[in-house]
């Protein structure tokens, strides 16, 4: 599998990987913190094996092979002007039917998946009120939940969930419309090391787990593997102009444990 930068210059080591497929955040770029990790993992460790057979315990995914990939792809989902999302890696994936699966890898080691919805929103205000923060949130909490923030009586509130989480899928669905997949499969791949803080990542468990149960339902059906879990595919709805109308997604984790001391 060939892994290139988003100006197509190929990745083949952990070097390049440094200076062609930089991360956004430069202090996540050491051993132990979640840019470093995610791309050792993929260039000198067993990622790509690792992901595919975790993706393989679902029926829908089972023989895929991944194909490419672009580190640090950016993609733009909304007509907002601020700027597109960042994906850490993005793949495409075949599958035997000729079937493509695009593949948004998000890295983890302990860091939140940003900041609640709320202070998105208040963040934007503070630096302009003609910001765009609310409209985006309103657009995306409209698309993916069928309800409004004033509205929403749901728990945990929608209002308190991690904006990376609404931001991810937004950019992965329309990455699936560019790839012409029929299906997505938005992945965490978690970092426990000597850095990471166990309450931290019980956190971000638990702001995914929330997160999930609104979008998809508390009986939402999940197929576990020996380090982590893929649930099974649902239609999520497009906005129909950057996304299809209607995309399958299954969500997924893989945590990978670094730790050198107990």
């Amino acid at each position: 599998m060939i892994i290139a930068n988003r100006k197509g210059q190929t990745i083949d080591s952990l070097g390049g990987w440094e200076s062609l497929g930089k991360p956004a955040s430069v202090e996540h770029w050491k051993a132990g913190r979640s840019a470093y990790e995610l791309a050792r993992d993929w260039i000198e460790g067993d990622a790509a094996n690792d992901v595919a057979s975790l993706l393989s315990v679902r029926p829908e995914f089972n023989g895929i092979e991944l194909v490419d990939g672009v580190a640090e792809k950016r993609t733009q989902f909304d007509d907002d002007p601020r700027g597109p999302r960042n994906h850490d890696l993005l793949l495409r994936g075949q599958l035997p039917s000729g079937d493509l699966v695009t593949i948004a890898v998000e890295g983890k080691a302990d860091e939140a998946f940003d900041v609640p919805l709320w202070r998105y929103r208040e963040n934007g205000l503070k630096r302009s009120t003609g910001t765009g923060t609310l409209s985006r949130s309103d657009a995306l909490v409209r698309q993916f939940f069928q309800t409004s923030l004033v509205a929403d009586r749901g728990e945990p509130p929608i209002i308190c969930m991690g904006y990376q989480l609404f931001s991810a899928l937004a950019g992965s669905l329309a990455d699936a419309k560019g790839h012409g997949s029929p299906r997505v499969v938005l992945l965490i791949m978690e970092y426990v090391t000597d850095l990471t803080d166990d309450a931290e990542h019980e956190h971000n468990a638990r702001m995914l787990d929330d997160f999930l149960r609104r979008l998809l339902g508390p009986e939402a059906e999940r197929t576990h593997a020996p380090a982590g879990w893929i649930t099974a595919p649902r239609p999520i709805k497009g906005d129909g102009k950057w996304a299809a109308k209607s995309t399958e997604v299954s969500f997924a984790k893989l945590v990978r444990n670094r730790r050198t001391v107990s």
